[in-house]
């Protein structure tokens, strides 16, 4: 039974405003606990630089400009002194001095000798040894980082290295001397003070009275700050790594599987724009970024939090752009209360601002290029959001960013308040918002009106009043290259994961809707078998947990796993036909959004299964549930035709790079400085190692301590593991011979193959036991079938070479045993009309044959998930095609 605890999932009993609202569904009573950054007292003192934003009409212009001068002098240029270059940098890094024995560490700060790298970085540890000093310190932060070792223990790790070595270079004696080694980043950190009280921006640390006049506040103990990292300097060392800039090329080199399909962000609508008719970004010189903001708790015992800025560069292949490493970190807020955006985001929109219009200067292959870099999306949860873009919270008025439905608010069974969007059958998504009237609804917030017109003829009263949920103007406004109502994307992670998937499930299994007609709290206990018996694939990093014991934990993820391929087979046969097709349209739609390859015609049916589902959400489940979460799925669609695929755009990263930040701090002292300079290391980390010698025997156990997702072999085909002999009948050496042309002079088998960089198993390799990667999908002539791999065979030709080593190639079959269709398929809607036409066609009902095919293994498309309920021979298979192969945990 799953207990009824203050999620978000079970709105009736909220009161309280959650972190993460995407999956909230009643209002929040304590509207004053939110940091209102129009409530701020922003102090003028210095002109930002005047870029003039064109625009296609000199009204536009107008707002633009206006926009501009409303978020002139958010933030003073800190003074010299509070500007951190390297040499301050190792004071603070991800190890915390405070755990480690105090007296050695003050009798190593008074010592004068330099070992921050340089020229001892080429001597040996000790004389004679054939590793240098370089080598040794790279492999040991690597190591530190891997494991995520506090500064006690790699204090105590030196030590243990010392005693085995002969006479140790000085830069082991000591943590304080390692961290010195590194002291070699050259990215500034910028402190932004400001007032506590007020929040106004201050000079310097020294000052001490507010230079707010209608603050005035006394300022010792009493003022704050954010952290910047220039981004600029960032984009720079990017450009020095080796290998990064042929890798901001994949635009240009990627093989598409249809041209004219949506298959990234660059066949997105916004990013066409940009790059086609010579548009900026068809320049191999220029980038583009997506940014996300969110706030991650710090400690339990109190309500610090961090606000970390990252922007993704949008160039790199997927797999490239999600690793921290590669991702620019512009910015840290650290403290007690919420960010006031239009401070902390002032420095990273100056940056931008000169990125779009002029540019940075950069090496590539030697030669210093100008690049230029662009805003051109933005993903993040709904409260960040709704911050970022100075709107109004999630359960107010106007709270959709893509249009302008007010939504209205609605009494709950329980008295409390929640804010609902009614489906409007006229016009279900719209009408739409537009950048230029966001623009004019900023300016009218803030009582500025660039038109000329009085205030009143506007119908605005005061200027705390938000205007269509505008509350003022945001720095994303003032960006030419960014589209305010498109760019920002419909999180897919939040929104559909953590917001309506979770919903739906709290619906069905919890025990307060026991008595609903959509309730399958009866069949918890058979659910839960079913799901706990599932065989998942290798890149499925979580094996399914059970929903009566565990649902409150499970991870975003997890959830991921339930929509796309667990649910359906386990609900075909217990859940009513007519909910059972109304869930059916939700999840073959994020399925085709989600694909690999999306066609017009993808996502013309993903838009009317997703109104059929919004639609009739109210008549099944009830109103309370059509919230901005429910409505936004209105927009999902269109959102993928401007922004590229859900897997392309979406959180999943940066929570994962959130996660990482909180494991770069130990201790409770200068938590914000730690992770700031432990960040930069992660970004000068790759450089590091580029200077170790190509032939260093420790390259490949570095690379396996950062490696991600499982290592990439350069082979198309690889074989894992011992081969093996196997003697096989003769029908299936004939099909042997036929299939690879010849009679071979010899065969070995293994039960291991790697395909083109994914690893595949068989039924003969029985180490594993509780994940089923041997299920594929492979050609068999000219049609696509599945079944079950037996075992690998790499087959030798007779030799007819005379040099003296063989140059004839091997070839690896696969021999797999081949499923057959079975009736009825899981989308054979008996008892409703399937006006839709909803097909399901990831998921395959399937029976084992007799049948053993023997194939090229190249011949191999995809791993599939098998799940199966009954065990006996003939027994109905569900084969579930993965919509992509960049979307794997």
């Amino acid at each position: 039974m799953i207990e009824e605890t203050e999620e978000c999932d079970h709105p009736d009993e909220l009161t309280e405003e959650c972190d993460h609202p995407d999956e909230l569904t009643e209002e929040c009573d304590h509207p004053d606990e939110l940091t209102e950054e129009s409530d701020a007292v922003v102090n003028t003192n210095e002109q930002m630089e005047n870029v003039c934003i064109e625009t296609d009409s000199s009204k536009s212009k107008v707002y633009w400009e206006t926009i501009m001068e409303l978020l002139s002098n958010s933030t003073v240029q800190p003074e010299e002194n509070e500007v951190y270059q390297s040499d301050r940098w190792s004071e603070f890094t991800l190890i915390d001095d405070a755990e480690c024995d105090s007296e050695d560490v003050m009798d190593d700060h008074h010592e004068d000798a330099d070992y921050s790298g340089g020229d001892c970085g080429q001597e040996p540890i000790y004389s004679g040894h054939w590793m240098s000093v370089h080598c040794a310190m790279v492999v040991i932060l690597t190591y530190t980082m891997a494991h995520g070792l506090t500064g006690q223990q790699l204090s105590d790790l030196l030590t243990i290295l010392n005693f085995f070595m002969l006479n140790s270079h000085p830069v082991f004696k000591s943590l304080y001397h390692f961290k010195k080694y590194f002291a070699q980043n050259d990215n500034p950190l910028i402190k932004h003070y400001f007032c506590s009280k007020c929040l106004s921006p201050i000079s310097s640390f020294e000052c001490e009275v507010c230079p707010n006049n209608l603050c005035k506040n006394n300022l010792k103990n009493k003022k704050t700050y954010f952290l910047e990292m220039p981004i600029k300097k960032q984009i720079q060392n990017f450009f020095c790594r080796d290998g990064f800039y042929e890798k901001i090329q994949h635009r240009f080199q990627r093989t598409k599987i249809v041209d004219s399909n949506v298959e990234d962000v660059y066949d997105g609508a916004l990013y066409k724009r940009m790059f086609e008719n010579n548009g900026p970004l068809s320049s191999p010189n220029n980038i583009s970024f997506t940014w996300n903001t969110d706030g991650i708790p710090v400690f339990k015992s109190s309500k610090f939090s961090l606000w970390p800025i990252f922007l993704i560069i949008n160039e790199l292949p997927f797999k490239e752009r999600t690793k921290q490493e590669n991702m620019i970190f512009a910015g840290l807020w650290y403290g007690e209360t919420k960010p006031v955006f239009s401070n902390f985001t002032t420095p990273l929109l100056r940056d931008l601002l000169d990125l779009e219009n002029v540019g940075i200067g950069v090496q590539v292959n030697g030669k210093t290029v100008q690049s230029k870099a662009f805003m051109m999306f933005g993903s993040a949860d709904l409260p960040a959001k709704s911050s970022v873009l100075n709107m109004v919270q999630f359960n107010g008025k106007y709270s959709c960013s893509k249009c302008l439905q007010p939504g209205i608010n609605e009494r709950t069974s329980a008295g409390g308040n929640i804010h609902i969007f009614p489906f409007i059958e006229n016009d279900p998504s719209g009408p739409e918002r537009t950048d230029e009237q966001c623009a004019l609804d900023a300016c009218l917030a803030a009582q500025c009106d660039p038109t000329g017109n009085s205030l009143g003829e506007q119908e605005i009263s005061t200027s705390t009043e938000p205007v269509h949920g505008i509350k003022g103007p945001s720095f994303l406004l003032a960006l030419e290259s960014y589209n305010f109502v498109q760019g920002t994307t419909i999180d897919y992670m939040h929104g559909v994961l953590l917001g309506i998937s979770k919903l739906l499930m709290s619906l069905w299994f919890t025990s307060q809707h026991s008595s609903q007609a959509f309730s399958l709290y009866s069949y918890l206990s058979l659910v839960d078998t079913r799901l706990l018996n599932i065989k998942i694939t290798h890149n499925i990093s979580r094996i399914p947990r059970s929903i009566s014991s565990h649902f409150k934990y499970w991870k975003a993820s997890e959830l991921r796993s339930w929509l796309l391929y667990y649910s359906l087979p386990i609900l075909a046969d217990i859940m009513n036909e007519v909910y059972f097709y109304h869930y059916a349209c939700f999840v073959e739609s994020i399925h085709l959004l989600s694909g690999r390859s999306i066609s017009d015609s993808d996502i013309e049916k993903s838009y009317k299964n997703l109104v059929y589902f919004v639609y009739m959400f109210k008549s099944l489940y009830g109103s309370r549930y059509c919230t901005l979460n429910m409505h936004s799925l209105l927009h999902l669609s269109e959102s993928v035709l401007n922004t590229g695929p859900l897997w392309a755009i979406n959180c999943f990263a940066f929570e994962d790079a959130n996660g990482q930040l909180l494991k770069l701090f130990h201790g409770t002292q200068n938590v914000d400085m730690q992770i700031m300079s432990a960040a930069n290391i992660l970004h000068v980390l790759p450089r590091i190692i580029e200077k170790l010698p190509s032939d260093s025997n420790v390259l490949p156990f570095i690379k396996k301590l950062r490696r991600r997702n499982g290592s990439l072999f350069n082979q198309n085909l690889t074989p894992l593991g011992k081969s093996f002999s196997k003697d096989i009948s003769s029908a299936l050496y004939g099909s042997l011979v036929r299939c690879i042309g010849e009679v071979p002079s010899k065969v070995v088998f293994y039960s291991r193959l790697k395909i083109k960089n994914l690893l595949y198993h068989s039924l003969a390799y029985t180490r594993v036991v509780k994940r089923n990667s041997y299920t594929v999908k492979y050609q068999l002539n000219t049609e696509r079938v599945f079944g079950h791999v037996l075992y690998y065979a790499q087959s030798f030709p007779r030799c007819v070479c005379e040099a003296e080593e063989c140059s004839c190639k091997s070839t690896f079959v696969a021999f797999i045993n081949r499923f057959q269709n079975s009736a009825p398929g899981i989308a054979d809607f008996a008892a409703v009309d399937n006006f839709l036409d909803v097909s399901l066609n990831n998921i395959h009902s399937l029976k084992l044959t007799d049948t053993i095919d023997v194939v090229n293994a190249g011949r191999i498309d995809s791993l599939c998930l098998d799940i199966s309920f009954d065990k006996t021979h003939g027994a109905t298979h569900y084969v579930c095609e993965f919509p992509n192969v960049c979307e794997f945990d």
